[in-house]
């Protein structure tokens, strides 16, 4: 539970007839951009009580309509379980446990969506606990700000020396030709050469890494911009360790620098206050838990070696709709001339910061219909001046909404034959 919402939101069929995979199947069909948007309002979804199998789990992934992604980049190694959908999950030894990440939070590009499903529950331990990384961004700020700041200022990278073959003895031993998807030298310095990843070989066959500069602190734009501790600093500061690894090495400011120890005693401290607002939950044969990789962040729990837990996971892109949206609108080449010279594709309507402009923070309320462009000029509206839109006080959001209702009255009132349209912030 977080501020009066649980994590994760539980979900189960409401009588037996409905238990069967076939009905999971129709109620993912049915459901899919609720059962997304539940995701995002709570952080992640547990489907609980359905009778499913490791391929009803890969068949409802699929449902959900996300785009592929492969796992490229991640540091864990696995095994292909069904088709190329779901995988085994950190086959690291049980004894191990693995600190709390955003899954692939060390690749420029990591995935939306990240899904986890119990084929045998564990008989001691082994849970997945789950926590809101917006609540570790908030504690991290409030609690160490200066170090905070430079996070958020430079970002950071990640070191890691992969093994030439898997090494199934570390949850970071993922060789670098399973990380990278490739078998020949050349071939990994192709792929990391686009990352924007630097190497080193080293005598042995193995490969000493470092990631391109990464954020650590994102905002998220479906949540009024708040900040996510979007990353994996705690989980490498503290947990990529094996012959081959020093994880108090394995992080650096995004300009290099190594951090410091007092900054490692902020992870350690940080890392304290995740274990303690955590969420965990026992596993249940068939559960399937769908985590926002965005605004959650996950970890696993040791569990006794007696063979009996298997977990297994997905991971997944954006919704494909959102995908096909964005296809479209970069076909789009219509671009919209501002007073000041600037301009804008004119993608429909909405909100645009101007880039160039001598008020380079103001932001604008354009809106635009194809065919109508030479009337545009007359509701160009400047709404309001602020130098950071995420430092709004209640105060100055009231008087945003109060202006807002008057220049959407403004906007239907005009005359340029747009005026069904809603000026939407």
């Amino acid at each position: 539970m977080w501020r009066g919402r649980p994590l994760p939101l539980t979900l189960s069929p409401s009588g037996e007839n409905l238990q069967e995979s076939g009905h999971l199947m129709d109620y993912i069909a049915k459901n899919k951009n609720s059962l997304l948007q539940q995701a995002v309002t709570h952080g992640a979804v547990l489907l609980r009580g359905w009778d499913a199998s490791p391929e009803d789990f890969a068949d409802a992934f699929e449902g959900l309509e996300l785009s592929k992604f492969p796992y490229v980049g991640g540091a864990a190694p696995r095994h292909m379980v069904v088709r190329d959908v779901v995988y085994t999950t950190n086959e690291s030894p049980p004894s191990e446990p693995i600190p709390f990440h955003h899954e692939m939070a060390q690749v420029p590009n990591p995935p939306n969506y990240v899904a986890f499903y119990c084929e045998r529950e564990p008989s001691e331990g082994g849970e997945t606990p789950i926590i809101l990384s917006r609540a570790v961004a908030e504690y991290f700020e409030r609690t160490y700000p200066e170090f905070y700041q430079k996070v958020l200022n430079l970002g950071v990278r990640y070191v890691r020396t992969m093994p030439l073959e898997n090494d199934n003895s570390s949850a970071i031993g993922r060789s670098w030709k399973s990380t990278f998807g490739v078998e020949t030298v050349e071939e990994a310095e192709d792929v990391m050469t686009n990352m924007g990843t630097t190497w080193e070989w080293l005598e042995n066959g193995d490969c000493r890494t470092t990631t391109a500069t990464v954020p650590a602190l994102r905002s998220e734009p479906r949540l009024n911009d708040v900040r996510t501790f979007f990353n994996a600093i705690v989980a490498a500061y503290t947990g990529w360790v094996d012959s081959r690894n020093d994880p108090t090495k394995s992080v650096l400011l995004g300009d290099g620098t190594p951090l410091t120890e007092a900054q490692g005693a902020a992870l350690l401290d940080i890392q304290r206050f995740q274990m303690e607002q955590r969420t965990v939950f026992k596993w249940r044969v068939g559960d399937i838990l769908i985590i926002d990789n965005r605004l959650v962040m996950h970890s696993r729990n040791p569990f006794k070696d007696d063979k009996s837990r298997r977990i297994l996971a997905a991971i997944g892109g954006a919704p494909l709709y959102l995908e096909e949206k964005e296809k479209e609108v970069k076909g789009v080449q219509h671009f919209l001339t501002l007073r000041s010279g600037d301009r804008m594709p004119s993608l429909g309507y909405g909100v645009w910061k101007v880039q160039k402009d001598a008020t380079a923070n103001s932001v604008y309320v354009i809106m635009f219909e194809r065919g109508v462009r030479a009337q545009c000029s007359r509701i160009e509206i400047i709404l309001m001046i602020y130098q950071s839109c995420r430092s709004f006080t209640q105060r100055e959001r009231q008087h945003a909404n109060t202006n807002t209702r008057t220049i959407r009255t403004q906007i239907r009132s005009t005359t340029c034959g747009i005026s069904s349209h809603r000026c939407c912030l």
